[in-house]
Order: structure tokens, then sequence, then C-alpha cells
């Protein structure tokens, strides 16, 4: 889907985004506080597209980590 010339995530595509972020944070033993989606960037290219990872869904970055905290282990 496009408005003005710029893609948007449907919703389908948007939770499997959420997932992936959840699944990267958790990865680092962290978790997002914002489940929203606010802190998250999806690079676009020049022509209005959104940047792909090697595994062909939209790329993502996290740009407020005031939304990210350590998740607590205990010492093994």
């Amino acid at each position: 889907m496009h408005v003005c010339g710029i893609a948007l995530l449907d919703e389908s595509k948007y939770r499997d985004t959420m997932h992936r972020v959840a699944a990267r944070l958790h990865a680092a033993d962290c978790e997002a506080l914002d489940r929203k989606g606010n802190p998250i960037l999806l690079p676009f290219d020049v022509d209005g597209r959104f940047t792909i990872d090697a595994n062909g869904e939209p790329a993502f970055a996290l740009c407020n980590f005031e939304f990210v905290r350590g998740l607590y282990r205990p010492i093994r």
C-alpha cells in the first residue's frame, strides 16, 4: 500500500515486524516498553519503498533506547 508515494505496512506485515523486533530484543536479554512501535525506524530507499534485509523482510532499527529495558536474568 502507498500513500503520497510512500510505502505503508499492512497489519500483517506490521505484526510480523513487531514480532521480529521483540525476538531480536529478547535475544539480547531486553524487552520493548513501547509495544506500539514508536521507537522503531523503518528505512526507505530513494523510490519510497522499504529497505529489505537479507531475509526479504523490512529492515528496522531502534531510535530510542529509553523504551528498552534489560530483562532480569539470574546468574547461573
